[in-house]
Parts: structure tokens; sequence; C-alpha cells
């Protein structure tokens, strides 16, 4: 086994990236140390890929170590060149790394709820895409606008659910389907909104209604991950039980 490890290729990537972490790792082990100590924030390690390869990746131990985070130093999958002191100062510098390290805690790297409510604003004037100077760039204010759409997508979901019957309202426009829904639930209680929105690459009766399957489909799924859904099979069948489709206007 250990032969079959060594008889493995490097990629030209990894060669690379071995050659400038072999140069600079002395001094950067001694410049980027846990507080308290001398042991070496970051490591480098060789890894399989499956392909008969094994490639050459970077990563910080404390973030390693502690449970919840992701991304590429804490998964020691770190292999970007240029590989730059400016990469490791960043990550050192990170929220993530803060709490790793224990001097700061985790709640407190979270949005507040004053920081929701300005992205809610934000969003509504349609500037959820832009920098907003009290909360944060625009990478932060984008995840915390799904994170705002996701819980009232649950919302809707909870409600369709109990929901005795429902209309959808469909209006196509350059390619794309928009599908808003009002639905009544027991005690003469209503709610409306938007249920999905998805592409229809060409015209006619039979890509509008696979389109509006998959509309269906993706409000009723749950995200587990990064491309990983879970669909409610029972929720899919209730909002097909009890909607009633109406395509009001079909623009080309």
């Amino acid at each position: 086994m250990e032969n079959a490890w060594q008889d493995l290729k490097i990629d030209a990537k990894s060669s690379a990236l071995h050659r400038v972490w072999a140069r600079n790792a002395p001094r950067w082990r001694q410049m980027f140390t846990m507080p308290g100590t001398t042991l070496p924030c970051f490591g480098g390690a060789w890894r399989p890929t499956g392909e008969g390869t094994k490639a050459f990746s970077i990563g910080c131990y404390s973030c390693y170590a502690t449970p919840g985070l992701s991304g590429p130093f804490a998964t020691f999958k770190y292999n970007r060149m240029p590989l730059i002191k400016f990469m490791l100062d960043q990550h050192v510098s990170s929220a993530a790394h803060q709490v790793a390290i224990g001097l700061a805690d985790a709640r407190e790297q979270a949005p507040s709820k004053p920081h929701f409510k300005e992205v809610l604003s934000a969003v509504r004037e349609r500037r959820g895409h832009a920098d907003l100077p009290r909360v944060g760039r625009r990478k932060k204010v984008r995840r915390m606008s799904r994170c705002l759409g996701e819980a009232a997508r649950i919302l809707d979901k909870r409600f369709l659910k109990q929901a005795k019957s429902m209309t959808l309202i469909q209006n196509v426009r350059k390619g794309k389907l928009l599908i808003r829904f009002r639905a009544a639930a027991k005690g003469f209680r209503v709610r409306r909104g938007v249920l999905a929105q998805v592409r229809v690459p060409e015209g006619g009766a039979e890509h509008l209604k696979d389109a509006t399957l998959t509309g269906l489909r993706n409000f009723a799924s749950t995200m587990l991950g990064r491309n990983k859904f879970k669909v409610d099979m029972d929720c899919l069948q209730h909002l097909l039980d009890i909607g009633v489709f109406h395509c009001r206007r079909c623009w080309r």
C-alpha cells in the first residue's frame, strides 16, 4: 500500500504549490503560530485524488480541529496559486479563524437582527446585491438575502401544507416563468406570494407544464447543502391536489 502511494503521479499545479510551500514554510511557520504557543497554524499534506494522482494542499490546524467550520483552509484543501503571505494573513484575520482559536464567540460573528432588517429593506428597494456599509460587502449581503428568502419560503410552505385551496398564476416573459400563489386555509386565513421562478427555454404547452412542475418541485425541496436537495413528496402531492393553474399572460 505504501508503494502504491509512492507511485501516484503529481500534477503540475500541486508540484508548483509544493515548491512554493517548501521554500516559505520555515518562515511562515514562525510568523503564524497558535496563541500562547510556538505551534504553527498552517501545514501542508498530500492526498490521493482518486484519479491515479496525488494533490498537495494547505490547511489550518485550528480550523480543521473545530467542528462546524468549512472552507479550503478548514478542510485542508487550499491549493490556489499563487500562494503568497497575503492569503495566510487574510485567513488569520477572518472571523472563522478567530472562533477556532477561541478569541471570539461564534454567536458574536453571526449577523444581528438589525443587520437582517437592513438587508430586508435593501432587498425591497432592489439593492440586495450591493455593498451595505453597516452590514458588509456584497458577498455577505447576498448570503443574508438568500437566508431571508429561504426563511420566507419555509413560512409559505408551512402555510400551504395546511391550505385547502390554491390558485397559481403563471406569467411568462423572455424565457422565464414566474409562478405566484394565492391560498386559503381553515379559519379564512389567506396568504399570497411567489412560489417559484424557473426558465422556459422554448414556448409551448409541454415546456410550460415541465417548467411548472420543476418550480413546484423546487418549492417543496429542502436544501441539505451545496447543490444537495431533498424533495418533500407529501408537500409536492398536496400542492398538485389543491392547485388550480391560471396562465394570466404569456409574452414572447
